[in-house]
Order: C-alpha cells, then sequence, then structure tokens
C-alpha cells in the first residue's frame, strides 16, 4: 500500500481503468472534500494491480476497503493475492437485492456481516411550528459528537465520520444537538444540497428516550430541509425501531441494497 497524496493521484488511478476498456464495476465515488480530508491526515492508501486498483482507508483497527476494476474476475483475483488481506477489511458492495459481486466476494472468503437498505421520501417535507430548532453544534463540541457515534454506532458497518469529517460538517452547520446536565444527550447529522437531504446519524441517549427528544431534533431539520425534495437515510436492515421510526414519517424502502462485508470473523 502506498500513501495517497493527492486528488489527482486518484483521478488518474481511475481514468487508468477506464482507458482498459475492458469494462467498469467500483464502490468507489470520489468526494473531494471528504477524501481531501483523509489524504491530509495520512489516511488513505492505494494499492495498484494491472486491472484492479483498491483505494483503502485506514480506521483504527480495520480499513475500509474500495476498488476500481474492469470486472469482478479481475476484482476477485486482485484481492486473493493483495498483501493487504491480512488486515480486517470492510467492504460495502450497493446494488440490487441479488448482488453478483457481493456472492463472488463471499465465494473467495467474505462473508456478510451486515446489510442495510436505503429509504426515502419524496416532496417537501412537513414543516411544523416550533418556538426555537435544536442548537447548531460547534467545533468545541467536536470531541464529544466523535465519542458519542463511535460508542453508539458501529463503525465497521456505519461509515463514522473522522475527526476531520466532523469538523467540515460542524463548519455546514450541519450537526444539530440537545443538551441536558452539560452534556449532549441528543444529535442528528446531515448533509443537506439544494434539493436532497441525506440524513446520516440521529441519536439520542438512552436515559433521555421517550421525551420526544429525537422528535425535536427531526422537526428541527425538516424546518432546515424545507427546500429540498428528496429526504434519504441509510437504515440497517435488522433495527426494526428504526424502520417503524421512518415509516411513522412517511419514508418508504428504496430497492438499493448497501451489503457490508468482512474477511474476518468479529
Amino acid at each position: 500500500m502506498v500513501r495517497i497524496k493527492s486528488i489527482e493521484e486518484i483521478q488518474n488511478f481511475t481514468c487508468f481503468i477506464r482507458s482498459l476498456r475492458k469494462g467498469l464495476i467500483t464502490n468507489f465515488y470520489l468526494n473531494v472534500e471528504k477524501h481531501s480530508i483523509w489524504i491530509e491526515a495520512g489516511e488513505f492508501f492505494v494499492h495498484e494491480t494491472p486491472e484492479c486498483i483498491f483505494f483503502l482507508h485506514e480506521n483504527g483497527n480495520f480499513y475500509h476497503l474500495f476498488f476500481t476494476a474492469t470486472s469482478t474476475d479481475s476484482l476477485c483475483a486482485a484481492l486473493q493475492k493483495a498483501s493487504f488481506c491480512n488486515e480486517l477489511l470492510s467492504i460495502d458492495i450497493l446494488g440490487a437485492k441479488e448482488n453478483v459481486v457481493k456472492d463472488a466476494l463471499v465465494n473467495i472468503g467474505f462473508y456478510e456481516y451486515k446489510s442495510l437498505y436505503r429509504m426515502y421520501h419524496i416532496g417537501y417535507p412537513l414543516q411544523y411550528e416550533m418556538e426555537k430548532i435544536a442548537d447548531i453544534a460547534t467545533i468545541k463540541d467536536i470531541d464529544e459528537i466523535y465519542h458519542i457515534l463511535n460508542q453508539d454506532f458501529d463503525p465497521l458497518s456505519e461509515q463514522i465520520p473522522t475527526k476531520g469529517e466532523l469538523a467540515l460538517a460542524i463548519s455546514k452547520k450541519e450537526i444539530l444537538i440537545f443538551r441536558a446536565e452539560s452534556k449532549i444527550k441528543g444529535l442528528i447529522l446531515f448533509e443537506l444540497s439544494k434539493l436532497n437531504m441525506y440524513l446520516r446519524f440521529w441519536w439520542v441517549d438512552k436515559m433521555y428516550r421517550n421525551q420526544h427528544i429525537g422528535a425535536f431534533l427531526y422537526h428541527s431539520l425538516m424546518n432546515l430541509a424545507k427546500g429540498t425534495k428528496r429526504q434519504m437515510h441509510w437504515v440497517i436492515s435488522t433495527n426494526d425501531n428504526a424502520i417503524k421510526r421512518y415509516k411513522h414519517y412517511g419514508y418508504i424502502a428504496e430497492s438499493l441494497y448497501d451489503y457490508v462485508l468482512l474477511n474476518k470473523k468479529v
């Protein structure tokens, strides 16, 4: 593995695979802001093979693995020879419920750790009458938010933001919080564009649930996202409570799945 030094390197590697004109499969989608943060932190790596490029994001005791390859066969062949396979790897495979790439990786030793599917709501979100909305997180909250996310969510399957990513979200005012006893007891982290709202994390401390704090945070977000026409969220397929909550707000399941595969049992 070689540490990536620039966004241009990533673009060149991707262009190389395309230039082979043998086909293209990938689970990597360039996000200049996020990937620049990974590069600056020295935690983003590349491993090059003749027909497959691997990108690896170091995340504590494991790596998130991304690929751009000419075919499923070239992906599997390259993986079976890769020196980094002695590390714990987490790989996301997006697509339909029946997924050829997922099945091929399972056949060479990966296993399905978790599956998620996307839920969405089409149309302008409901607006709620509120005396005030939730507080916007500041940079002083970053350590507390980072601790909450890593403690109450699964880094292997839920892509916890790095502190650099959290700092970016805070600068964009994309984290809302609820405080009690001088501590964060609820938060909602999201990404907002002109037409779309992507809800990434929605959390309330166990001791503060059933007190309408989650609803307060969600209503605050919907008021901020009033101009969007599509609201989305990924949900773990076995998380019945979350699925029920989103259905309550009018979300429906989409036929787009994210299979999280690991190469080692945990």
